[in-house]
């Protein structure tokens, strides 16, 4: 019987810890985990346009469009990466920008 009631007891604490990872879900506060994230994804998207717009500026839009074909023809995460990594409006626009105004 005592091994019952033991089991009994931990099946309630069990239980009782559930109930309060629940709670804090459910709490205002985890309204501040996800800006947290939101904010995380924007500050990557951003270093990632940073970093394709440097690269077209240096490189140039033929070479790097040369590139991303590469990419394009290789294995899943290469061609993962070349989606991540194709040209946008935006990204070729202040590539040119900045290309315009270092020559």
């Amino acid at each position: 019987m005592a091994r019952f009631q033991l089991r009994l007891a931990r099946i309630e604490q069990a239980h009782a810890e559930l109930a309060s990872v629940e709670e804090r879900l459910a709490s205002p506060r985890s309204g501040r985990a996800l800006r947290t994230i939101a904010r995380s994804l924007a500050i990557i998207v951003m270093a990632v346009m940073v970093l394709k717009i440097a690269i077209v500026a240096h490189i140039g839009e033929a070479a790097y469009e040369a590139r991303v074909a590469a990419l394009r023809g290789g294995k899943s995460i290469d061609r993962t990466g070349a989606i991540v990594l194709a040209l946008d409006p935006v990204s070729r626009g202040a590539a040119r920008l900045i290309a315009g105004r270092r020559n």
